[in-house]
């Protein structure tokens, strides 16, 4: 489970790089489209404002100065090479249809990233909340493995007043005790002492070391004077007695704790794998249309690279045909 937590950190890490990556580093035109988006920008009246000559023609120097209320940063050599793009005839004038063309393609661009760059951040959410709920899987199933231990230490080696009051609460033993003990056959001083005690409870079952027996012993000789009244004895009995009920009673609640651990563990441990195979699901996605862009991106700049040379080759042909013909 913690390996599980570490891949999901790692993906949600490599998600976060992505974003970082997408959104860093920016060129001028993808500067210029993030600013139009993200502001809003009505493109019909932003070219009016920037057709200050009202020709429908747009100079470079106005270019210049309409950029950089967009971009306070924009170096001129960048706005001079944006502006090369448009100004292709190197008139140093545009067509505002040609400006507006271009920042309409710079827009849908930005709004593109801006997508794919919060699709990112979400699958980091992702892989983060995996990784957190994995740490709680790990958690519980620690909690329910401690508690397992503790149940079975308290069944396994349950408090020494304990057994022998399981002992006593059996059929017979009870009295078998009793015909062991000489202040309950009216025999002695009326009271009984470590030694016959001891010797009693081994007798009828009980197994224990001496350390557990002298521990008993003392407990139940509150008056510690060495032996036992036959008051003292009366209300040890019942001690004992009460203390195998109560040793039964927390191992039943113990043994619901932990059955509504792993209960907890189970459901939890079910969720993080559907929801890990859905992240799956939707990273192949992201994964798909990324190769998507990439191909259309690839099959525009051949064909953008390809378009000036058919031009020319269509030009030459005619030209030939116009010289055959005279």
């Amino acid at each position: 489970m913690q390996a599980l937590a570490q891949e999901q950190l790692k993906k949600a890490a490599e998600y976060a790089a992505a974003v970082s990556l997408s959104t860093g580093n920016k060129d001028i035109e993808a500067r210029l489209g993030e600013a139009l988006h993200s502001r809003g920008v009505d493109l019909k009246e932003l070219l009016k404002e920037w057709d200050k000559s009202g020709d429908s023609i747009l100079r470079k120097m106005d270019f210049r100065l309409q950029v950089r209320k967009l971009l306070l940063s924009a170096e001129t050599s960048a706005i001079d090479a944006l502006w090369s793009k448009l100004d292709t005839s190197r008139t140093g004038t545009c067509e505002l249809k040609t400006v507006s063309k271009m920042l309409r393609l710079l827009m849908a661009r930005a709004a593109d990233v801006g997508v794919r760059a919060d699709k990112t951040r979400a699958m980091a959410r992702r892989h983060q909340e995996r990784a957190e709920q994995a740490q709680h899987c790990l958690a519980a199933a620690s909690m329910a493995e401690q508690a397992e231990t503790r149940l079975a230490r308290m069944r396994d080696s349950p408090p020494v007043d304990a057994r022998l009051g399981a002992l006593l609460l059996r059929k017979n033993a009870k009295d078998d005790l009793a015909k062991l003990l000489p202040v309950s056959r009216g025999e002695g001083s009326g009271s009984v002492s470590r030694n016959q005690f001891t010797t009693a409870v081994k007798t009828i079952g009980l197994q224990a070391d001496a350390g557990e027996l002298d521990e008993l012993f003392a407990k139940l000789d509150e008056a510690a004077t060495g032996t036992l009244e036959a008051a003292e004895l009366k209300k040890a009995l019942k001690h004992l007695m009460d203390a195998a009920g109560s040793a039964d009673g927390e191992a039943l609640k113990s043994a619901k704790f932990v059955s509504e651990l792993r209960k907890s563990f189970k459901t939890s441990h079910t969720a993080l794998l559907q929801a890990i195979v859905e992240d799956d699901i939707e990273a192949q996605r992201y994964r798909e249309e990324a190769e998507a862009r990439e191909t259309d991106g690839k099959a525009t700049a051949e064909a953008k690279a390809t378009a000036p040379a058919a031009a020319t080759a269509d030009g030459r042909v005619g030209a030939g045909q116009r010289r055959r013909s005279v």
